[in-house]
């Protein structure tokens, strides 16, 4: 899995390479930001409207998940 932030474009890009994994974004009081259903080898979030801070990026595919801290600016 690769998490790139482009803070000029305010988005986030997840490269996972795994079809029907659910991708969730939580600040850092847990509440829930963002969540989907990956559907193509790139998904892009928007973050134009996120406080600046820290996030949490869940990716989980079947039993595996992956979790990367985030800084939105």
């Amino acid at each position: 899995m690769q998490v790139v932030s482009d803070y000029a474009a305010k988005t986030i890009s997840v490269n996972n390479g795994k079809l029907n994994s659910t991708v969730d974004v939580f600040d850092s009081c847990g509440r829930l930001m963002h969540s989907s259903l990956i559907n193509s080898d790139r998904q892009l979030i928007q973050t134009a409207n996120w406080p600046s801070g820290i996030y949490h990026l869940s990716v989980q595919t079947g039993n595996s998940r992956s979790v990367t801290k985030l800084f939105v600016n």
